[in-house]
């Protein structure tokens, strides 16, 4: 339940952030001007208006996949090390509740490596 109120906040954030930012924008505002100094028509303003919103689409699709990327690497990060972790356990033949103390420090240790890259 917590991911679901989690993602919902940030999807929350992130929208009234790019709502700022656009409402802000001066770049926007230099467009509607130059639209309208060269006496654009409706028709067109439209047509650049959907070529803005496609550019912006394109740029957050590909924000997306670099994220996703990211997290990808990350999930085999954390394998990797755990598969570490648990060789050099059993070559220095821990005993079961110093692994699994092992295992607490590491899982607290994602959880942080994770917060840092989110």
């Amino acid at each position: 339940m917590s991911t679901r109120f989690s993602f919902y906040s940030e999807l929350a954030i992130l929208v009234g952030l790019l709502q700022d930012s656009i409402g802000k924008s001066a770049n926007l505002r230099q467009l509607a001007l130059v639209w309208t100094e060269i006496g654009m028509s409706q028709t067109q303003r439209q047509e650049r208006r959907e070529g803005l919103v496609l550019h912006v689409d394109n740029l957050l699709e590909a924000m997306s996949s670099e994220e996703l990327n990211l997290k990808t690497k990350l999930e085999e990060s954390l394998e990797s090390n755990k598969v570490e972790l648990f060789d050099l356990c059993k070559q220095l033949s821990l005993k079961e509740e110093e692994v699994s103390e092992i295992r607490r420090l590491h899982m607290h240790t994602t959880s942080l490596c994770v917060h840092t890259y989110t």
